[in-house]
């Protein structure tokens, strides 16, 4: 689980890719930033838990410039005429989570993305001397919490991270039919687990009824903190705010799920919520790929009535690309451009389908 090793294909050193979008939302928001600070001044992070707090953005900036970063993030979907009270809300939720329960959880993805990019945590050294090496994904899957199943479980044949360096874009890829749930599920329940202690970064709201159950979210929420650590170093250098953008191929994944299945699938859509107030504006849009063929018909009937708020970052497409595996886009250059390319032409219909006002 959690392959970020095709980030090797970006040199750390590399500058601007594409235009400096991260710049223009920076200054688009920068008076919704500066109310959220004013409202938000007693929790916000002091320089001596900026790097740790803020998602990475620290020490590469200094402390005023990594903040303002980190908060377009919880910003970033206000528009004018919306009050800022949700925004606050979450910003306060996060850090609340960040300083207690949640925060062995933002160690272990800290230490695991300073290691595999060869960063340090001085903020006296140069940028050159931060951050000196390209990605190694060992110290990620070290870290892993609960990883004598889940790391048996999903490996890169399910579940793998693709970097599209090009248009700077970290694509997650996950195919379900490759995903033994029963058996993921009671090998979470089978033995001890190390990281036990640390689960009480599990406080979504939904019930979570089993043990197997808790510690998929505790490994899930670890994901999320190294994403939003990886997404953080790739906006730096690419100027644009870099999300990830989640394929979701379905095809031959069986229509009937068992008990255990069932309760796969309810703890990671009560961590992905969890996840998105916790880390804000990470999640770019996610891609149903490949429904059975009745589904696809159903969908392709009801799919425009849905809310544009769901049609932003919500889409469905056959994608043939996927067909060999998700371990070809890795040894394979050819695959994965062309898959790449998939995504991106993907985006790019549901983003022409929406009105003008709803792209941004």
């Amino acid at each position: 689980m959690h392959r970020w090793w095709l980030l090797a294909a970006l040199p750390l050193f590399t500058q601007a890719l594409a235009p400096p979008v991260l710049k223009a939302r920076l200054e688009a928001q920068e008076t919704r930033i500066r109310e959220l600070k004013k409202r938000c001044e007693d929790v916000l992070p002091a320089e001596d838990e900026a790097a740790l707090l803020l998602d990475g953005y620290y020490p590469a900036l200094n402390r005023d410039e990594a903040l303002d970063h980190w908060l377009l993030r919880f910003v970033d979907g206000v528009r004018d005429g919306i009050d800022l009270a949700d925004a606050e809300s979450t910003l306060r939720d996060s850090l609340a989570w960040r300083r207690g329960v949640g925060r062995i959880v933002l160690e272990k993805a800290q230490e695991a993305v300073n290691e595999a990019s060869n960063a340090t945590a001085d903020a006296s050294a140069s940028t050159t001397a931060r951050q000196k090496g390209r990605w190694r994904n060992a110290p990620v899957q070290r870290n892993l919490p609960h990883k004598f199943a889940v790391g048996e479980f999903l490996t890169d044949e399910q579940l793998t991270y693709v970097l599209d360096g090009q248009r700077a874009r970290l694509v997650c890829c996950i195919q379900g039919r490759r995903i033994d749930e029963d058996g993921l599920m009671r090998a979470l329940e089978a033995q001890s687990s190390p990281d036990d202690p640390a689960m009480g970064c599990v406080d979504v709201e939904e019930a979570v009824d089993t043990l197997a159950m808790r510690r998929l979210q505790h490994s899930f929420l670890y994901s999320k903190a190294i994403n939003a650590r990886v997404c953080a170093l790739l906006s730096l250098k690419t100027g644009v705010m870099v999300t990830v953008v989640t394929v979701n191929d379905l095809k031959d994944v069986a229509l009937r799920s068992t008990k255990l299945a069932g309760q796969f699938r309810a703890a990671l859509g009560g961590a992905a919520r969890r996840g998105d107030r916790l880390f804000p504006t990470l999640a770019g849009p996610t891609i149903i790929a490949n429904l059975p063929k009745p589904i696809q018909i159903l969908v392709g009937l009801v799919a425009n009535l849905f809310p544009v708020s769901v049609r932003r970052f919500l889409t469905f497409a056959r994608m043939d690309s996927l067909d060999g595996g998700l371990r070809r886009l890795l040894v394979e250059p050819d695959a994965s451009a062309v898959f790449l390319d998939d995504v991106d032409g993907t985006i790019d219909k549901m983003l022409r389908r929406l009105p003008p006002n709803a792209k941004q």
